[in-house]
């Protein structure tokens, strides 16, 4: 039997459940969001945007390992931004390594600080 890939995911609907796990994460359910964001990752797996928010989810969740193990593929895939150390030192700070969590967050003023000198600005 020959395994294929999901069909891709129309914009729209991505979109659509992209808000919805945002809602989950406002209004304190980052258990749904986390699930949410899983399948929207699984149908697009190349997203940073989507990792972040699942990884986000899944700190939000209690699952600080979970959300190391993609933060740190993330990193390895040349992803080194601000919103990514950030992320990279809470997941770090909850499992319990705060050196590690507290050269993450310097490395998160340092990016951001480049990017303001740069004139590019920053939102989480």
């Amino acid at each position: 039997m020959i395994e294929s890939s999901p069909p891709p995911l129309p914009d729209e609907q991505h979109d659509l459940l992209q808000l919805l796990a945002h809602a989950y994460l406002k209004f304190g359910k980052p258990q749904q969001a986390s699930i949410l964001l899983q399948a929207i990752s699984a149908l697009r797996p190349d997203d940073p945007g989507i990792a972040k928010a699942l990884a986000y989810a899944l700190l939000r969740s209690g699952n600080p390992e979970e959300a190391l193990s993609l933060l740190e593929r993330l990193r390895e895939h040349g992803d080194h931004g601000a919103l990514t150390y950030l992320l990279h030192g809470q997941a770090l700070f909850l499992a319990g390594r705060a050196d590690e969590a507290g050269r993450s967050m310097r490395m998160f003023v340092k990016v951001r600080a480049m990017a303001a000198l740069e004139g590019q600005t920053w939102t989480p």
